[in-house]
């Protein structure tokens, strides 16, 4: 079936396709040709059999709902506006091939179990929301998308507590994140995982029993977004050695003073003092230096405590450049 009239000149035009228990044998190919239609309503059933093929619309609202148990279900070159799944179950074949949403679009998923459901070059990102709520796609196949931001994704029916939410978030990073490693994609799957440590923040800091350890923990954690930017410990570990340095610098030089300088003979002898230890500075990169080699004879305790820190949070901040 093609969106056409090859016959005459007529211009053909489609309203609305509605189609449940029908058994395609030898399949069913609908072309829109880029045409649009309004809505494409699908109730499947076991009894729904065979190939069933749409290509080429531009859909205001499509439905799929029911269960799906012997159906090849095919979706390639398809704009959407309203996505929805609901109430459904798949235990058969579908795949859904470099679609994308238009508009206003909305993504909706509720009580589904998309099963083996294939995406290849789905635009989840080409989507303006996408709701789900009680869904299951931890077995879903992914295959070169482009994903949607942690900020478009709404949870459930707004009755949940933000706790809920956040959980729920959780649980929906955790099962895209198992289903993209499933299918050998190990650098999206990072995406989510980052993710789904972030959600499990929100979900700590809204349970009440976000205590001391739990925040310290997070709070390290999210200095590299989650093992997702290896710049940003880079430059806490350079801001924080480059405060040390200068706050020790009157301790390892005895040509400046814990004072203001009000003078432009104070500024010259602090910088001169600055450039003269900076192999100090540099040294303090390194978390196994030798206290003399760094600091020479200096027997202040506060400064071998200070020091002390200082290792243990390179150490901490080494690891999650690495990590």
């Amino acid at each position: 079936l093609e969106n056409r009239d090859l016959r005459s000149n007529n211009q053909a035009f489609l309203n609305e396709i509605y189609i449940t228990e029908a058994n395609f044998i030898e399949g069913f190919y609908c072309n829109g040709l880029g045409k649009s239609i309004k809505k494409i309503t699908l109730p499947l059933t076991p009894t729904f059999q065979g190939l069933l093929k749409f290509e080429g619309w531009e859909v205001d609202t499509i439905l799929i709902s029911g269960v799906n148990q012997n159906l090849k279900l095919l979706f390639k070159r398809m704009f959407f506006r309203f996505f929805m799944i609901n109430d459904f179950t798949n235990y058969s074949d579908i795949s859904i091939d470099k679609c994308k949403g238009y508009g206003d679009c909305t993504l909706n998923l509720s009580d589904c179990d998309l099963g083996a459901t294939k995406f290849n070059e789905f635009a989840f990102d080409s989507f303006k929301a996408i709701r789900i709520d009680n869904a299951t796609l931890d077995r879903i196949k992914p295959t070169s998308n482009t994903w949607f931001n942690d900020e478009v994704l709404q949870i459930g029916n707004g009755a949940q507590t933000k706790q809920e939410e956040f959980k729920s978030k959780r649980e929906i990073y955790r099962q895209i994140k198992q289903a993209l490693k499933s299918n050998g994609n190990q650098i999206d799957s990072l995406i989510f995982q980052a993710r789904e440590l972030a959600a499990f923040r929100g979900e700590q800091k809204n349970s009440g029993n976000y205590d001391w350890a739990d925040r310290v923990i997070m709070s390290v954690s999210q200095a590299n977004d989650f093992g997702l930017n290896w710049s940003k410990p880079t430059k806490i570990v350079f801001g924080v050695t480059f405060f040390l340095y200068i706050a020790l610098l009157p301790c390892l030089s005895d040509e400046i003073l814990y004072e203001f300088a009000f003078c432009p003979e104070d500024l010259k002898n602090t910088w001169q003092a600055f450039s003269s230890k900076l192999d100090v500075f540099w040294q303090l990169f390194n978390p196994v230096r030798q206290m003399k080699a760094t600091y020479g004879n200096v027997n202040s305790g506060w400064i071998y405590f200070i020091d002390l820190l200082h290792r243990i949070f390179l150490g901490i901040m080494i690891f999650q450049i690495v990590k």
